[in-house]
């Protein structure tokens, strides 16, 4: 409806501006005007991101492209929130720019993030501009899927190239973000690390490798998860995890819910496909080495490699970034984990790991207590977490 509407383009929006020497009466009629403009112009926004967001949890194609979206962003939120005409005037006043003001559209800053400026709702923009960013990324993959194998259409070098553009976008957001005024609140981080891990694993395939439908799919998925668990991407994949649990640590109580409970879920995934796997992996490595004729030179190198692993720190991933996180991330060394109430869950102990993403979710809070969906989550990742030991020798 609102795209037959036209709500998406910009031509219906036009521009309002209050004047000192207006009257009361045309005041008043600009203000309602404007209003109504901007009402629109948020519902527009909104769906979109409701869109987005049932997309990424159901996944499925999101109804609505970002490349719809040329109507403006929303004007600052004081201007929203105005009680009065007058109180509306003299905001809008104060607040204008010099010369003639053309706010940004989504599709703009998509394809110039410098032209994220202006009198904008900046907290509801980031999001969706966020959101936006998901449904690219989500493009990536499935061009990924359908390059994989012996592909004769699809270049893989374009496939890359592809993702490494996604990911300079993601960084050139978040620099323009920490220019605010406010700098961005915990829920644009959270929101934002979440889109960011997407980039780096897939997550229709951590589902299905998790029991999202049965133990043939998830055998069916296991090697493309070797492939991921060996590549660089699965540690970009569970740092940003790691970010996504602190900035939930530093929301207030209980306002983990919807989508943002959803993307901590996600986040505590990413930590279970990985020890998971890793495990796997190392499994059936120990298995050929001991099948080896020089399984005993073999066992003493891994040994080693062993006790070199053991000389690394700990690399806490819902920290600051450092040296030795751009290390774990680019060389594998160091031992991932997060900070616990309790000391350090590392991440290969995926139970420890459950416990610090539901203890977030929970706040202390009675289980009836919690939304329903939260609820789910929590058990979700209860039951994940107790498979975990059993999960390595389902799969291999």
């Amino acid at each position: 409806m609102l795209r037959r509407g036209l709500r998406f383009r910009r031509s219906l929006y036009s521009c309002i501006i209050p004047g000192l020497d207006d009257t009361h009466e045309a005041l008043e009629r600009k203000w309602r005007e404007w209003a109504e403009q901007e009402s629109f112009k948020r519902l527009v926004h909104h769906l979109l991101l409701h869109d987005a967001q049932s997309s990424l949890m159901l996944n499925i194609n999101p109804l609505i492209s970002y490349a719809d979206l040329e109507l403006p962003f929303p004007m600052i939120r004081p201007l929203w929130e105005a009680k009065t005409a007058v109180e509306w005037r003299d905001i809008y006043l104060a607040t204008a720019s010099p010369g003639p003001e053309r706010l940004p559209s989504l599709v703009d800053v998509l394809r110039d993030m410098s032209q994220w400026q202006g009198r904008i709702d900046y907290q509801l923009s980031g999001s969706v501009i966020l959101h936006g960013m998901s449904a690219l990324i989500n493009e990536y993959h499935r061009l990924k899927f359908i390059s994989q194998g012996d592909s004769k259409h699809w270049n893989a070098l374009v496939i890359n190239s592809r993702q490494q553009e996604l990911s300079q976008v993601l960084q050139h957001f978040r620099m323009i973000s920490y220019e605010w005024g406010n700098m961005p609140g915990p829920q644009i981080s959270l929101i934002y690390e979440v889109i960011s891990m997407f980039l780096f694993m897939s997550l229709e395939e951590l589902q299905l490798f998790a029991g999202k439908e049965d133990k043939k799919e998830a055998r069916r998925v296991y090697h493309s998860a070797l492939q991921w668990i060996n590549s660089v991407d699965s540690r970009r994949a569970i740092w940003h995890a790691g970010q996504v649990i602190r900035a939930a640590k530093s929301m207030a109580p209980g306002s983990l819910t919807g989508f943002l409970a959803v993307g901590v879920y996600y986040a505590s995934l990413a930590f279970w496909s990985y020890s998971v796997v890793s495990k796997a992996r190392d499994s059936k490595m120990a298995a050929a080495t001991t099948a080896s004729p020089n399984s005993d030179s073999h066992s003493a190198s891994a040994n080693n490699n062993s006790s070199l692993r053991d000389r690394y720190p700990m690399v806490f991933l819902d920290g600051e970034e450092s040296t030795d996180v751009h290390k774990f991330i680019s060389l594998g060394r160091g031992c991932p984990a997060l900070q616990g109430v309790h000391g350090p869950a590392v991440v290969a102990d995926p139970g420890r790991v459950m416990d610090v993403a539901q203890s977030l979710l929970r706040a202390d809070a009675p289980h009836d207590a919690l939304p329903p969906l939260v609820q789910g989550l929590c058990q979700l990742m209860d039951d994940l977490g107790s498979a975990a030991r059993s999960s390595v020798a389902a799969v291999a």
